[in-house]
C-alpha cells in the first residue's frame, strides 16, 4: 500500500504554505524509499483526524499532525532509517525542546508576517489560496486561518500591522496577480497604465516610510525575531563546518520542523519582508542553512499549482504515464493526482461556506481559533450571551415603562386617581409619564403617589377606629377634593338613631 502525504498545496515556490506541512514532506523525503509514497495537495481537511493537514493515509489509517507522523513513520516498513538513531541523550533533549520552541516562537513571527500584516495578507497570501483552493473554499479557509493568526497573536500588541494601507503605483488587477502566483499565463497583457494625480509617489519620502506599520513596530518586530532565531543561531554554531542544527552527518527531525518554519520565512516574496530582511542580514548563516536543507530534502525549485493543474489532467492515467508526466513538468517530489471532490461534499461545503458568513450562525458553529488552557475560565464573558441580555433587559424594561404608561393614560372606572397638585405645579409638570423629562422623574412621581395612598389608608384606619367607638352614630366618609391642597380631605354627615 502506498502511503499518502496530504498537505495544503504549494506556494510561494515551497511544496505547501504550511511549515508543518513543509516538515512532513522533508522527512518523509529522507526517510521513505521512493515509489513507497506521493504527496497530495489537498483541501478536504474532514478526512483528517485533527481537521487539518499534514495528515497521512495508510489504507484506512489516518494519522494527523507533524509529530504522529514522525512517531508512525519510525515504525513503518517503508521507512528506511530512523534519521534520530543515533543521537546522544542530550541530542535528544534539544530535539524535544527546540521542537517545543519552534512552535512556541516561530509560530507567531509567521503568523505576523503572513496573515497579520494586512498588505502582505490581501497581496501575497490570500492569492496564493486563491490558486490553491476551489471557489468557494476561499470564502472559508484563508479567513479563518487569517482569523485563528490575529488571534493567537493578539496578546504582542502588534494589531497595527492590521490595517489596509494604500499604494499609488501601478499594479496589476488582483484577477491577473492570481494568474502569475499560480502560474498561469495572462493573454490579456499588463493592465494600463494610470497617471496620478498627485505631483509627488504617495511611497516616497522618509514620512511616508516611518509611518508604515512594519516600521512603526520595527522595535517590537526585532525582538521577537531575536527571541526566535538567536538561538537557532546559537544551536547552530560558529564552527563553519557545521551544517545542521545537531551533530549528526544526517539531517534530523528537528532538521526538518526548522526548514519548514524557516523557508516560509526567508522565501516568500512580500510586500513588506521584514521577516526575510531581518533572516538574511542579521543571521546570514541560518539563511544559508536554510538553502543546503532545502537542497537535501524537498529540492531547490518545487511545483506550482498551475503544475498540479497539468498533472490532474493526467487523472485515469497509468502510472508510468503518470510519472512521466511528472518528470516533464520538472517536480522533484513524487506529487500525486487529487481524488476529485464529491457532488455531495462540494455541496456541503458551499452550504458550510454560506452559513459561516453569518455571524449568529459562525459563532454557534465555529470553534474560537484561541481555546483558554484546560481548567481555565475565559476572562472575558462570551460576547453574544452579554449582547442578548443587554436586548432581553431593554425590552422588558419598555415593556414595563409602556404598560405604566398605559395604565395611566386609561384607569379603570373603579380605579382611585390621586392627583398631587405640587406635582403639578413642578417643573416636571404633572400631565401624566407623557409631560415627564426623563424617566427619573417618571419615577419620582410615580413615588410621590404612592406615598400619597399610604396616607389616605392610614387616615382612613385611624377614623373607622375612632367611630366605633361610638353606637348611636352613623358617619359618611367621603372623598372632598377641595379640603386639603393636594391632600385628602374628610366630610363627616352625623345622623342621629
Amino acid at each position: 500500500m502506498v502511503l499518502e502525504l496530504h498537505v495544503w498545496g504549494p506556494a510561494f515556490g515551497l511544496p505547501s504554505i504550511d511549515p508543518e506541512c513543509i516538515a512532513a514532506v522533508a522527512y518523509a523525503k529522507l526517510t521513505l524509499r521512493d515509489g513507497s509514497w506521493v504527496v497530495v495537495a489537498s483541501h478536504d481537511v474532514d478526512k483528517s483526524p485533527n481537521t487539518d493537514f499534514p495528515a497521512l493515509r495508510n489504507g484506512p489509517t489516518w494519522v494527523a499532525g507533524f509529530k504522529p507522523i514522525v512517531q508512525y513513520l519510525q515504525k513503518h516498513s517503508a521507512s528506511d532509517h530512523d534519521p534520530d538513531g543515533h543521537l546522544t541523550e542530550r541530542e535528544r533533549a534539544d530535539t524535544t525542546a527546540f521542537t517545543s520552541f519552534l512552535r512556541t516562537n516561530a509560530l507567531p513571527l509567521l503568523d505576523l508576517a503572513l496573515y497579520t500584516s494586512a498588505a502582505n495578507y490581501y497581496q501575497a497570501t490570500a492569492p496564493a489560496f486563491t490558486a490553491l483552493l476551489p471557489w468557494h473554499l476561499n470564502y472559508t479557509v484563508p479567513p479563518a486561518r487569517r482569523d485563528a493568526a490575529r488571534a493567537r497573536t493578539q496578546h504582542l500588541g502588534l494589531s497595527s500591522l492590521d490595517i489596509d494601507t494604500v499604494d499609488d503605483s501601478p499594479t496589476e488587477d488582483s484577477f491577473s496577480a492570481n494568474k502569475k502566483n499560480a502560474g498561469i499565463n495572462d493573454d490579456r497583457g499588463p493592465a494600463p497604465y494610470r497617471q496620478s494625480i498627485l505631483p509627488f509617489a504617495r511611497k516616497n519620502g522618509l514620512r511616508n516610510l516611518l509611518s508604515q506599520p512594519e516600521y512603526a513596530a520595527r522595535f517590537k518586530l526585532d525582538a521577537l525575531a531575536n527571541d526566535c532565531l538567536v538561538p537557532l543561531d546559537a544551536l547552530l554554531g560558529q564552527n563553519e563546518d557545521k551544517e545542521l542544527l545537531l551533530s549528526p552527518p544526517h539531517p534530523t527531525t528537528l532538521d526538518c520542523l526548522a526548514l519548514g518554519y524557516l523557508s516560509l520565512m526567508l522565501y516568500p516574496e512580500l510586500p513588506s519582508p521584514w521577516l526575510a530582511d531581518t533572516l538574511r542580514v542579521r543571521f546570514p548563516r541560518l539563511a544559508a542553512y536554510t538553502d543546503r536543507m532545502r537542497a537535501l530534502t524537498i529540492g531547490s525549485v518545487d511545483a506550482k499549482p498551475s503544475d498540479l493543474m497539468a498533472l490532474n489532467d493526467l487523472r485515469g492515467s497509468n502510472t508510468e504515464l503518470i510519472a512521466k508526466g511528472r518528470r516533464e513538468l520538472g517536480l522533484v517530489l513524487p506529487w500525486a493526482i487529487a481524488a476529485p471532490p464529491s457532488i455531495i461534499g462540494t455541496a456541503g461545503n458551499i452550504a458550510w461556506s454560506i452559513a459561516t458568513r453569518l455571524p449568529v450562525v459562525k459563532r454557534a458553529l465555529v470553534k474560537d481559533p484561541v481555546m483558554p488552557p484546560a481548567g481555565r475560565p475565559r476572562y472575558a464573558p462570551n460576547e453574544t450571551l452579554l449582547n442578548s441580555l443587554t436586548a432581553l433587559a431593554g425590552a422588558v424594561a419598555a415593556g414595563v415603562l409602556g404598560a405604566a404608561y398605559y395604565v395611566q393614560k386609561n384607569p379603570n372606572p373603579g380605579d382611585v386617581i390621586f392627583r398631587n397638585e405640587d406635582a403639578a405645579a413642578s417643573p416636571w409638570g404633572g400631565g401624566g409619564f407623557g409631560e415627564l423629562g426623563n424617566s427619573g422623574s417618571a419615577l419620582a412621581a410615580l413615588g410621590h403617589q404612592l406615598d400619597l395612598e399610604a396616607q389616605w389608608k392610614r387616615e382612613m384606619e385611624a377614623e373607622r377606629e375612632r367611630l366605633n367607638g361610638s353606637s348611636n352614630v352613623q358617619v359618611d366618609v367621603g372623598i372632598s377634593a377641595q379640603e386639603g391642597k393636594g391632600g385628602v380631605g374628610v366630610k363627616e354627615e352625623i345622623h342621629g338613631l
